[in-house]
């Protein structure tokens, strides 16, 4: 194993940690919805916020990940089933967390998932590109 491919792995494996982390953290906030849920809608609208940003700390270190795990040896086939998951995932988490808060919260709840699901699919459409056009160089090689 060459430097740069053990470098890989090392990174694989703190983002793998991170991105177990911040997972965790989601479901211990999809877990205390309830609790959110009896609060002032002020407050649950900046709670819902912050899962919005963990989601997208979920989808941004998921496709990093997904990336330094095939430059390690992880099949194209492995790499967009990585990114379908993690995408899936993320969305579900956030419709039933949105589904969970005040109704009155609710719209504000549901068109933040919008906008999540449309840029988190360009990100993700732009991930495998990029990861396809380095695949592309590499078999021309």
């Amino acid at each position: 194993m060459t430097n740069k491919e053990f470098q890989g792995t090392e990174i694989a494996k703190v983002l793998g940690s991170i991105y177990g982390s911040m997972i965790i953290l989601a479901a211990v906030m999809l877990f205390l919805s309830s609790l959110f849920s009896g609060l002032n809608i002020d407050i649950q609208v900046r709670v819902f916020t912050l899962f919005w940003l963990i989601a997208f700390m979920i989808s941004l270190l998921g496709a990093e990940l997904a990336r330094n795990l095939h430059k390690s040896g992880f099949g194209m086939i492995g790499f967009l089933g990585f990114l379908v998951l993690n995408y899936f995932l993320v969305v579900f988490l956030m419709a039933v967390y949105a589904d969970m808060l005040d109704p009155t919260v609710g719209s504000t709840a549901i068109g933040m998932t919008l906008v999540y699901v449309v840029v988190a699919a360009i990100g993700y459409i732009a991930s495998v590109l990029w990861v396809l056009r380095d695949w592309l160089k590499s078999r021309g090689n």
